[in-house]
């Protein structure tokens, strides 16, 4: 048996046979690690965020984080890969998914390369708490309100408040 030590970890989310964690960057620039382990604890991908990522949600193709005001989605793995095939498509080729936007944006874009997270500013209505299923990405917000997203596709299904 071996202790594994990751400095600085922030939140922890899981799926199945992976686990995510998010964790502080040794870089002096303020950057967030996304990183995705299998079962047996080691590493199967990373990711680096420039926003903080206050809260980590997992399904068994992706993984959201969210600050304040902005949301992070990336597929690190296709919907039919095989446990040993993280990031992988059918092809053998590694998918890189990732889309970042703001809460207030009525349309999103998915698919980017290398997204750029929207400039911030002061939200009246920051994120409180996020959660994920293979189906759906919900966000809530400090107001009540939840934004209910369709995965894998990012398109806004509706929003309703809860008092």
């Amino acid at each position: 048996r071996h202790t594994k030590y990751i400095r600085e970890v922030l939140k922890i989310a899981s799926s199945e046979e992976y686990c995510t964690l998010a964790t502080k960057s040794d870089d002096k620039d303020g950057s967030h690690v996304l990183i995705v382990c299998n079962a047996i604890g080691s590493p199967v991908e990373s990711k680096y965020l420039t926003l903080e990522p206050l809260q980590v949600a997992m399904t068994n193709t992706h993984v959201c984080a969210a600050s304040e005001e902005v949301i992070y989605v990336w597929q690190y793995r296709s919907a039919n890969a095989k446990p040993s095939e993280a990031g992988m498509s059918p092809a053998g080729i590694r998918r890189r998914t990732e889309t970042v936007f703001h809460i207030d944006d009525t349309q999103v874009t998915v698919g980017s390369e290398h997204p750029v997270a929207p400039a911030g500013g002061v939200v009246s209505d920051p994120i409180a708490c996020i959660t994920a299923s293979d189906q759906c990405l919900l966000v809530a917000r400090e107001s009540g309100w939840i934004h209910r997203y369709s995965l894998p596709h990012l398109a806004v299904e509706c929003k309703f408040v809860i008092r």
